[in-house]
């Protein structure tokens, strides 16, 4: 049956009728999904960034030192894509009987794999001075320190602070690496969630053994690892854990 209104057809058939709702459906559901996926590209991706303390304890009790020393690397919850940890904070326990000695300026900092990096210990009454070496930290028997630490050439003048060095970008550029066509193939793996990226604080430490004649000072070379992974997008939910 067909009736005319107002020059318009409209086809009293079941099966015609199926197929327009069909039709509204797939475009429906086609427009639906292209608004959903605006609206999760638009959500700022967010980095769980880890201390692998496994990598670390494993390099302790090779050389004895489970024990006697702890590091930790406190970080934050989330990270985004362009601010992540521009210095690292260090906190160094001394559980031995021996007093131990960190080498700041024998000490690097590595990132995928590139290459060694000085590491630059900041403290907040002194400027960084590139051009002298560093003093040792001394972390006596039973005691600990706490040092916030960089990349030499994460440093850059401030204009604003009359040419003072400060941390002007991440240890770790996450973004940057879309720009170069040889690492933008690792950023969409990352972002894929197919790997994850990893960066190092090569940390030199010195302990005396002593009671112990054949071991005397030595230099301890300590491991460690950041690891970071992006996060699915329902991470970036507001009731999100």
């Amino acid at each position: 049956m067909v009736i005319q209104f107002s020059g318009v057809l409209l086809l009293q058939n079941p099966h015609i009728m199926s197929q327009l709702d069909l039709l509204i459906i797939i475009i429906y559901s086609f427009t639906t999904f292209f608004i959903v996926s605006k609206a999760i590209d638009s959500l700022d991706a967010k980095v769980k960034v880890d201390f692998n303390a496994a990598r670390l304890n494993a390099e302790l009790e090779k050389h004895d030192l489970a024990g006697k020393i702890e590091i930790k690397i406190p970080l934050e919850k989330r990270y985004g894509l362009d601010n992540h940890p521009k210095v690292l904070s260090v906190k160094v326990a001394n559980k031995s009987e021996s007093t131990l000695y960190i080498d700041w300026d024998r000490s690097s900092i590595t990132v995928l794999g590139g290459p060694s990096r000085r590491v630059i210990r900041l403290t907040p009454y002194k400027r960084p001075d590139l051009s002298h070496p560093q003093v040792f930290s001394v972390v006596p028997p039973g005691q600990s320190l706490s040092e916030q630490v960089t990349a030499e050439d994460v440093l850059q003048p401030n204009p604003e602070n009359e040419g003072a060095l400060e941390p002007s970008k991440p240890l770790l550029n996450i973004a940057s690496l879309k720009d170069n066509k040889d690492s933008k193939p690792l950023f969409n793996a990352f972002m894929g969630q197919q790997t994850t990226l990893s960066y190092m604080l090569w940390l030199v430490c010195q302990i005396s053994e002593q009671g112990s004649a054949s071991r005397g000072d030595r230099l301890y070379i300590l491991p460690c690892e950041l690891v970071a992974r992006k996060m699915p997008w329902t991470d970036s939910l507001p009731w999100a854990g």
